[in-house]
């Protein structure tokens, strides 16, 4: 006869898993074998029960806790079935009765998480060193030097928030805080323990917190605390307003007993939904940010992850790859990396036709491989950004060298050249405005920007932010900004500006729509909140509609001029469009530029595309364009861009020299050398 005990068994998050049975005394024990030696049942057990080996038909009793039985034979459970359970009316799962047909299942107990052997670690978190630091000495010292604390008189604290963007390492973190410090972790995810059911959520928190109690030192880590603790506003349910209330209650009950300190760390990516009266003195009052890592940051993470694969990349492969990886979060970088070796694995299974073992000796990790992975990956904080950035270079654009040079100096050199800015003292430029006659390809320089420095860029047409809900536009910019920050280094492109940032006080209506939304934009450029690491380039056609507080300095700060397009400029616009198509000997491309004089790149662009159309008409089997159907073309499409417009902006340029001279003027830059290269160009 074998005597058996009831044991319950708790996950990580608090909740039962089962409850299981051990042996306490048997005149066999040593012939049981131990995989019999545990009982999967639950909560909720029938009374002393007699199993027999040959009718397996025991009585059944009324559950209570805690019961104990005897089992005759361990050969009766010789074959794992599955148990036949009820619903009681207190909701938890207990037996009703077994039969000869009853199906048994046996299997080991899980240890508790306390128990549980964990492979979180400090070592292997990177880019987070002043974090551990703060939660060391808010959890650590509570933890393993309890007497400090009741020595000077002094309260631990209670908690502590940590917020910041989805895979930065916030659960992580509490895990490696446990682990470290050796405290019981109770793990509580606020959306899966939220119950549809009167009064459940509430006692789940408080049999959550009363295990953690048990278990002290503890900590309870409360995983998305937004969903479970939403601000309470009138919008909220009773529910909520329960479930806040509860968690408020059970954190200011708990023990400041030496040695039996319960800590409560919660995480969230939106710090600004959780309830306010969490975020009080005496509960979660310490508030750490776990932001997107830096360049330093990267290298660190990307080195611990690579610290286990089998790879040929350098320091400075690695240094490099951290460099280029703008925005990426450490879960970011572990997707890149995890995508590199499955890149590396399909080479080597495609080349070598081995084994499995030979081929994780074969298979090396290489720098083109990240390279390829790194493209492909997409940071965390720009996917919900729908975007497609064309691949378009500067070789693609014709002329505008000038235009270029500028635009390389504002959002390229203070990233490729950041120890010559900081050398001298040069603070970036926050943005840049660009402004001219429509189709003289803006948009496309910038499209070319983006493509050509690397950076993330977020494009935005002006009409799209505005919303006809009060508040909404306003809350559309402050979310705008907070991905590029979340992104950063991030480029903001506003196309067609002059449609957000119109005068303030122009517009008519009492929602005054377009006056809130400069404002919050002028305040998320140049406001308490410091805009680091976010460029602006705006566009538009009308720079006199645009509001003159977003054109000082320190905001839309380098103003640029695109006019339409010179002789030379037209010609290289004409070489690199029909270059690509069949052209007849007849073609000449200088005399074609000098006919093109008032047009702007677009329609350059348009008489090229026309003179093709005209061949095709003439001969669907046409081989080449000859110079007659380009004259046709020029006739067919004129310059839309009168005089007067030219004039206007040429007025408004001379009115802004006169205005911003040290930012706007054209002054002659002699030849810079940057990096061992020597450019020559114009300042802004």
């Amino acid at each position: 006869i074998v005597n058996f005990e009831v044991i319950e068994t708790q996950g990580e998050d608090g909740s039962l898993l089962n409850s299981t049975s051990r042996p306490l005394s048997s005149d066999n024990d040593e012939s049981l074998d131990e995989s019999m030696r545990r009982l999967a049942i639950h909560e909720e057990l029938s009374g002393d029960h007699s199993f027999k080996a040959t009718s397996m038909s025991p009585r059944s009793r009324t559950p209570k806790r805690n019961a104990s039985w005897s089992v005759h034979s361990p050969l009766a459970f010789s074959t794992p079935k599955s148990l036949l359970h009820r619903q009681c009316e207190s909701e938890k799962v207990a037996f009703h009765r077994i039969r000869s047909s009853t199906e048994i299942i046996i299997k080991s107990a899980a240890e508790k998480d306390s128990e549980r052997p964990t492979s979180a670690s400090y070592d292997l978190i990177g880019g987070l060193d002043k974090e551990i630091q703060q939660l060391r000495e808010l959890f650590e010292v509570p933890i393993k030097h309890p007497g400090t604390f009741t020595r000077f008189g002094l309260k631990p604290p209670r908690g502590a928030l940590l917020f910041g963007p989805p895979g930065t390492g916030k659960t992580m973190l509490a895990r490696a805080v446990a682990a470290e410090s050796k405290a019981a972790l109770v793990v509580i995810d606020g959306p899966q323990i939220f119950s549809k059911y009167y009064g459940e959520t509430e006692a789940t928190l408080r049999s959550l917190f009363k295990d953690a109690a048990e278990r002290a030192p503890s900590i309870v880590f409360i995983d998305e605390i937004d969903a479970l603790c939403p601000k309470r506003e009138s919008g909220t349910s009773n529910q909520e307003a329960r479930a806040v209330a509860t968690l408020v209650s059970l954190i200011d009950s708990l023990p400041l007993i030496e040695d039996k300190w319960v800590l409560v760390l919660g995480a969230t990516n939106r710090p600004n939904f959780v309830d306010p009266s969490l975020r009080q003195p005496g509960r979660l009052d310490r508030e750490i940010e776990i932001g997107v890592p830096t360049a330093p940051g990267r290298q660190q993470i990307l080195q611990k992850i690579l610290s286990n694969v089998n790879h040929s990349l350098s320091n400075e492969d690695i240094t490099e790859i951290a460099d280029v990886a703008h925005g990426l979060t450490g879960a970011d970088l572990a997707a890149v990396c995890a995508d590199a070796a499955l890149r590396a694995l399909e080479r080597n299974i495609a080349s070598k036709n081995a084994s499995d073992a030979a081929l994780s000796k074969v298979v090396q990790l290489t720098k083109a491989d990240m390279a390829t992975a790194l493209r492909h990956t997409k940071p965390s904080a720009m996917r919900e950004v729908a975007l497609e950035i064309p691949k378009v270079r500067w070789s693609d654009i014709g002329g505008m060298k000038e235009v270029k040079l500028k635009l390389q100096q504002v959002v390229e050199w203070p990233w490729k050249h950041r120890d010559a800015f900081i050398r001298l003292g040069v603070t970036p430029p926050c943005g840049v405005l660009l402004y001219g006659p429509p189709g003289c390809s803006k948009t496309m320089i910038a499209k070319a920007l983006a493509t050509e420095s690397g950076l993330n860029f977020i494009a935005i047409k002006g009409p799209e932010l505005f919303s006809k809900w009060v508040g909404d536009s306003e809350r559309a910019v402050r979310d705008l900004f907070r991905k590029a920050r979340a992104a950063s280094p991030c480029i903001i492109f506003f196309d067609e500006i002059d449609a957000l940032a119109v005068h303030r006080g122009s517009t008519s209506g009492s929602s005054n729509v377009g006056d809130r939304v400069i404002a919050q934009l002028l305040t998320e450029m140049d406001g308490i909140e410091k805009l680091e690491d976010v460029i602006l380039v705006a566009a538009t056609n009308r720079p006199d509609m645009i509001d003159q507080a977003l054109m000082r300095p320190g905001r839309l700060d380098s103003i640029v001029y695109v006019p339409l397009p010179d002789f030379d400029t037209r010609k290289e616009i004409l070489h690199l469009n029909l270059s690509k198509k069949p052209l007849g000997d007849d073609v000449d491309i200088e005399a074609l530029a000098s006919k093109t004089s008032g047009y702007s790149g677009a329609e350059v662009v348009a008489v090229c595309q026309e003179a093709a159309l005209l061949a095709l008409e003439e001969d669907i089997d046409a081989t080449c364009i000859e110079g007659r159907h380009l004259e046709v073309a020029l006739k067919l499409i004129q310059p839309r861009i009168s005089p007067e417009s030219v004039q206007f902006y040429e007025s408004y340029w001379a009115s802004s020299q006169n205005r911003h001279t040290s930012r706007e003027s054209r002054v002659p830059c002699s030849s810079l050398h940057l990096g061992g290269r020597e450019t020559t160009g114009k300042f802004l």
